[in-house]
């Protein structure tokens, strides 16, 4: 499911024909596309509406690293999938190659994501990485030992990539991280200011 240009359809949730996830009464922002298995039932949390179509796939797409947005404008769509990933489906944050790099933050973010929620958060430059998910769950099966696995493959990918980060930029400690962006460490949640 796609939406034109311009169009606000997006907005609607899911279950009302649109493009937003929702849970524990929070609504996340709408995504680009959504890919779902027809002729299977899907209730959303919101609205305890059952429609026949069950999202497999819902992807945020941007060009901001073509943009030059080297920071807040990648973060600020992170939420975007996340609805969806809270709801158990696949979210795909994609973001077009450019002149800037993808905060390795995101990656980490997405990888914890993945371990608390339903859904697993893949950020990715690669369209084929999102094919090679879509030809996965069509050939085998969402819930299938392939599509796992290579959604376990590409969450490592993004860990190792964050951890080379993390060590190359401050030195493997998070006091250091903290002070250089802008950033709270607190028990059971960090608050960035």
């Amino acid at each position: 499911r796609i939406f034109p240009e311009g169009s606000n359809d997006d907005q609607l949730l899911f279950s009302e024909g649109g493009l937003t996830f929702a849970n524990n009464s929070l609504v996340y922002g709408s995504c680009d596309a959504v890919w779902y298995l027809q002729n299977q039932s899907y209730e959303c949390q919101q609205t305890g509406k059952v429609v026949n179509e069950y999202p497999v796939l819902a992807l945020e797409g941007t060009d901001a690293l073509q943009r030059g947005s080297s920071g807040n404008a990648q973060y600020q769509r992170f939420h975007h999938a996340l609805g969806a990933v809270r709801e158990g489906i696949i979210g795909v944050y994609y973001l077009k190659k450019g002149k800037s790099e993808v905060q390795s933050d995101l990656l980490r973010m997405a990888y914890n994501a993945s371990k608390v929620e339903k859904g697993t958060y893949i950020i990715t430059q690669d369209l084929q990485e999102v094919r090679n998910l879509l030809d996965l769950i069509a050939q085998y099966g969402l819930e299938s030992g392939q599509v796992y696995s290579y959604l376990n493959h590409l969450l490592e990918e993004m860990k190792k990539i964050f951890d080379q980060s993390f060590m190359q930029k401050y030195k493997g400690s998070w006091d250091t991280f903290a002070k250089r962006r802008s950033t709270i460490l607190n028990k059971n949640y960090i608050t960035k200011y």
